[in-house]
């Protein structure tokens, strides 16, 4: 899909290389939960991932299937990091 995108979308593997090898989990997790307002993170082209959760969400307290939902995809972001430039694995 990248190809038929207007916009390149950016290397994921590469989040934690662009912010001089550090990650934070939290910045992620509100920068994919999207309802709170990030003025760093540029326009609105990515999905508001915490309103759509909600939507689908199958218990009473959603805001906690957001919250697992979204602490998944961090593990998974983390998980898939490129190491810093001239570090092996």
């Amino acid at each position: 899909m990248a190809e038929v995108l207007k916009k390149t979308p950016p290397d994921l593997t590469a989040i934690a290389r662009r912010r001089d090898g550090a990650f934070s989990s939290e910045e992620v997790a509100r920068i994919i939960d999207g309802r709170a307002e990030i003025r760093s993170h540029g326009g609105r082209e990515m999905p508001v991932w915490g309103a759509s959760f909600q939507e689908l969400g199958r218990d009473d307290d959603r805001e906690t299937e957001i919250a697992a939902k979204i602490a998944a995809l961090v593990a998974w972001l983390r998980s898939i990091q490129e190491p810093p430039e001239g570090v092996e694995e």
